[in-house]
């Protein structure tokens, strides 16, 4: 079979090239090379015998099995090409005892650990699942009842990472050791997570936007029922009229907020300079916040605008300094910043935005908090001094801007909110 020089299937064969008719190259169990003097040509079916041993290899995403027979030890030049050929992170590890055999070169950039460091470890100290369970997984994956696995790992530098694992037996000079291929699928998971969260938001907030359309005609009749008998009514009638009159601009304000939950209040969109923004923020809040609270403003040079409704951004930057005071009780530090935004979430449409950040130096919040922070009428104040609408109305204004929130806490490390405005 030819092959284009300089292909990734030629590299490897010419590598394999150093065992002269002892290898065989297959994928989903054809031959599509065979080394010189081997009995099978490509194109043929290939079945491994008792004393083959095999390694994936993956070439332009697809996987590939290399068959090669009697490698004596993890030393010997043919594995150590086929363990080292890609940037893919591998390891190899004793399924006796978990220890870590070897690792190529991608595995150690990966974990972060020296070679020799990793091969004095085991697979416990870097898997975060339990011990029975990860003894359980490499028994399937030595018996090969499953060979694909998704783990969470930890790196030397205290990060967790989300991988998914395919991992399967190799023997070695009699050996069983199982070869474990890692991708880090950290930022995809991330991505799913924003994506279903956009999503849930999206659904519950055109429920309640059409709750909200509702209950706003309803407030619209009574609101006129109530104007009409406090100018006929006497006195009494007219104290009464007031205090239902006060009840129904309370719900209107509540209709407004479910109807930007739904990303379907009316906006005035415009051209609005961000230092002036934050300058303004602070102004507000300046007589709102303790006097143990400092306020500080970083604002990048040269920022172009943003297109947004100025009115909703400040109340939805108030938003984020109120929920910042409150997580500072003892006081503290919030700073309010704003840089061209050089990461984008994935949930926004591509282009220029600039990142207005709110952070604080309070009591931050643990993971499944963090989880529903966006939830509406979810809360963690004490019943009666929040509605839980806070942040949703805050995430549903700032959508429907063709923006996003990002949040990045952790308990005693504070908060940062991270808003994404549209440049204008």
């Amino acid at each position: 079979m030819s092959l284009t020089p300089g292909s990734e299937l030629a590299v490897v064969a010419r590598v394999l090239a150093v065992r002269p008719g002892l290898t065989v190259v297959e994928r989903e169990g054809v031959v599509v090379w065979a080394s010189p003097g081997a009995t099978v040509q490509p194109g043929e079916p290939w079945a491994a015998s008792a004393d083959d041993d095999g390694a994936d290899v993956v070439l332009d995403a697809r996987v590939h099995r290399i068959w090669y027979r009697r490698a004596s030890s993890t030393s010997d030049p043919l594995f150590r090409a086929l363990f080292e050929v890609n940037a893919v992170s591998k390891l190899l590890i004793d399924p006796a005892d978990g220890r870590i055999v070897d690792a190529n070169p991608a595995a150690v950039r990966f974990y972060g650990w020296e070679l020799a460091e990793l091969r004095a470890m085991t697979i416990y100290e870097i898997n975060t699942a339990s011990p029975a369970e990860i003894a359980a997984e490499m028994e399937r994956a030595r018996t090969r009842r499953r060979s694909k696995f998704e783990f969470r790992h930890r790196t030397r530098a205290g990060t967790i990472a989300d991988v998914e694992v395919a991992s399967g037996p190799i023997t070695l000079a009699g050996r069983t050791l199982l070869l474990s291929i890692i991708h880090d699928v950290t930022e995809a998971r991330r991505i799913e997570e924003q994506l279903r969260q956009v999503q849930g938001l999206e659904a519950l907030g055109r429920l309640a936007a059409g709750i909200a359309h509702d209950v706003g005609n309803l407030l619209t009749v009574i609101t006129a029922s109530a104007q009409l008998a406090q100018r006929r009514g006497n006195a009494d009638t007219a104290g009464l009229m007031t205090e239902v009159l006060a009840a129904t601009r309370r719900g209107a304000d509540l209709t407004r907020r479910l109807l930007a939950l739904g990303s379907q209040q009316a906006l005035a969109p415009r051209a609005v300079a961000v230092d002036e923004l934050l300058a303004d923020t602070v102004g507000l809040l300046q007589r709102t916040l303790p006097a143990a609270i400092a306020v500080r403003t970083r604002v990048a040079p040269a920022l172009p605008p943003v297109h947004v409704d100025r009115a909703q951004i400040e109340l939805v930057l108030l938003n984020l300094a109120i929920n910042a005071r409150d997580a500072m009780p003892d006081g503290g530090e919030l700073v309010l910043s704003a840089a061209p935004a050089v990461e984008l979430p994935a949930v926004v449409t591509p282009g220029s935005y600039v990142a207005v950040a709110v952070a604080d130096t309070g009591t931050g919040m643990d993971a499944a908090t963090r989880a529903r922070v966006f939830e509406p009428f979810f809360t963690t104040k004490p019943p009666g001094t929040g509605t839980g609408l806070g942040l949703p109305v805050a995430f549903g204004v700032v959508t429907q801007t063709g923006g996003t929130i990002t949040v990045d806490t952790a308990p005693g490390r504070g908060s940062t909110f991270t808003v994404y405005l549209p440049a204008a």
